[in-house]
């Protein structure tokens, strides 16, 4: 998470954010439970270019894999290992669009 008033770089690790739902779930999305989450150049990077006030209070990171355990897709049911990207990976769970995600191959791990 971002926060202007947290450390000299903003950034902190937070438990205090509210976890998605399946009730919240729209046409198209899917609810994931993240496995392994990434922090790459173009997330950090990305608050030297927003106005700091943009990203505050917003979860960082949009790399991920995991589990979906709830779906309103057609094509990843409940149970499918997958991987994409969403805002705010760094979390438990969180929601993703199905056209941002994909199957994993059972050949690599949640990790690679």
């Amino acid at each position: 998470e971002y926060n202007a008033g947290a450390a000299t770089d903003g950034m902190r690790f937070a438990d205090d954010s509210t976890a998605p739902s399946a009730a919240a779930l729209k046409t198209g999305e899917v609810l994931i439970e993240v496995k392994a989450a990434a922090i790459n150049p173009v997330d950090y990077k990305l608050r030297a270019l927003l106005p700091r006030f943009a990203l505050n209070g917003r979860a960082v990171a949009q790399d991920f894999s995991g589990v979906v355990i709830e779906s309103k897709s057609s094509k990843y049911q409940k149970g499918a290992a997958v991987y994409g990207n969403a805002s705010g990976s760094i979390a438990e769970r969180l929601v993703a669009a199905d056209k941002h995600i994909a199957y994993k191959p059972p050949s690599i791990s949640f990790n690679e």
